[in-house]
């Protein structure tokens, strides 16, 4: 009659209207699933499906079916003390799982073995049962929000300092042979305020809430600082006044992103028109002139110039810490911040005090101020951010990136200017062309990264 182990198992037969409709091979020496009982006289009982050769009932011609309950494995999600799952170190990405094996004409591997399947993971510490197989699903670690792991972002960073940096080198030394770059001082002042202003977009966008006003809040800071001087106030103090007036802003925006629980962007962008109707109320209009202020000289340019290089790579460092990376790798969307004003605090209202210097630096260099919002700066700002290798969708950048495209488009816009190039040139085709090349190079360097939200194929 056969063996009647090998034809009433259904260990790891399917699960079909009929129970002889496929045969079986499970082996009665190694299966070893907690519901089956193997008796001394040889028959196998599962649940109540079998024979009893004790009992003088009728036996019907077609077997009974029984309740069949699946094999638990007690490891299918180990969890340690605290009732969390316990992750597999040697999986990254991946959290290995039991599941029943597709087919059951193979024979029943071993207990702890995975079978023969190529394409299956390695074996583990986590036993699994016959008939069941270890399949990888994603975790955690592969979420685009998870922090990437910290040797590939430095190996990204590094690579991209590098490349800016050779360019950098390459663009200055052609400029410098065929123009006067550092005669008169040299464009100290430009480059502090330009890198001022890119550091405080950068952080902003980095910490999740892009702030768009900053142009707006250097422009006030500006008109505040030129008034302040022209009635005869100290530098020190006119600088004390422009920051804090700046800082109220970004308080400002910071508690109304909180209450509103709109992004960053949007409310940044309101408050361009609020900054506007001030600056026109405070000028009328009219051009602000800081009376009595010297000619900036070639000193204070460039000790501006290195503060602003020691603030931008403190950023970049700070940026590498896993708690930093964590706080801000909020994605840039409309998704509200909820009640917690840390976030917005630090892009809010840092941005708005690195762009309220970045605005006093620019009356220290021209001594006149305009009572315009130029939307061009505010696009060669993000030009530098771009370039920089801050990414719009995570909490990267570079180390160095802001000071190093900083200096690269201010060196590259005056060697176009003593070329004679056309104006659109360097307002317009210049910042774009550096966007452009950010954005491509961010998008290389992030192929193939598990941790980066890409679209699909």
């Amino acid at each position: 009659m056969g063996n009647p182990h090998r034809a009433l198992c259904r260990a790891v037969r399917p699960r079909l209207p009929h129970p002889h409709l496929q045969p079986t091979t499970c082996d009665r020496e190694r299966c070893h699933v907690g519901q089956h009982r193997h008796r001394a006289s040889g028959d196998h009982q599962h649940g109540r499906l079998g024979r009893r050769r004790d009992t003088g009932r009728r036996r019907s011609s077609r077997p009974q079916l029984g309740r069949h309950r699946r094999p638990r494995h007690r490891d299918r999600r180990r969890r340690d003390q605290h009732g969390h799952a316990r992750r597999d170190p040697s999986a990254q990405g991946v959290r290995v799982v039991a599941e029943r094996e597709p087919t059951s004409t193979a024979a029943h591997p071993g207990p702890g073995t995975q079978g023969t399947d190529p394409s299956e993971p390695a074996a583990s510490a986590t036993p699994v049962p016959p008939g069941w197989r270890l399949v990888p699903i994603p975790t955690a670690a592969s979420s685009p929000l998870a922090p990437a792991p910290r040797a590939n972002e430095v190996r990204r960073r590094v690579a991209w300092d590098g490349g800016l940096l050779v360019l950098t080198l390459a663009v200055t030394a052609l400029v410098a042979a065929t123009t006067s770059l550092f005669d008169g001082g040299g464009p100290w002042y430009s480059f502090a305020s330009l890198g001022l202003l890119a550091s405080a977009l950068s952080l902003s966008i980095r910490a999740g809430t892009v702030n768009l006003a900053v142009v707006g809040i250097a422009t006030l800071a500006s008109v505040v600082y030129a008034r302040q001087f022209s009635d005869g106030g100290s530098p020190t103090v006119a600088l004390a006044v422009a920051v804090a007036v700046a800082a109220l802003v970004g308080l400002a925006l910071a508690v109304t992103v909180v209450l509103t629980r709109a992004p960053g962007w949007a409310v940044s962008l309101i408050g361009i028109a609020a900054l506007y109707a001030v600056l026109l109320a405070l000028t009328d209009n009219k051009v602000a002139l800081a009376d009595g202020a010297d000619m900036p000289d070639h000193s204070a340019g460039l000790w501006w110039s290195i503060a602003s290089v020691v603030i931008a790579v403190a950023g970049g460092i700070a940026g590498l810490l896993p708690a930093v990376r964590r706080f801000g790798r909020q994605v840039v969307t409309a998704i509200p911040f909820g009640n917690r004003l840390g976030r917005p605090l630090v892009g809010l209202l840092g941005s708005a005090i690195l762009a309220g210097l970045s605005g006093v630096l620019m009356v220290q260099q021209y001594s006149t101020v305009l009572p315009s919002i130029s939307f061009e700066r505010l696009a060669l700002a993000l030009s530098v951010v771009l370039m920089a290798g801050t990414s719009l969708t995570a909490a990267r950048g570079a180390v160095a990136g802001v000071p190093l495209a900083t200096w690269l488009l201010v060196v590259a816009g005056f060697g176009l200017a003593s070329a004679g190039a056309p104006e659109w040139v360097i307002i317009a085709a210049l910042p774009a062309a550096a966007a452009l090349l950010g954005l491509a190079g961010d998008r290389l360097m992030t192929v193939g990264d598990p941790s980066v939200n890409q679209p699909p194929s």
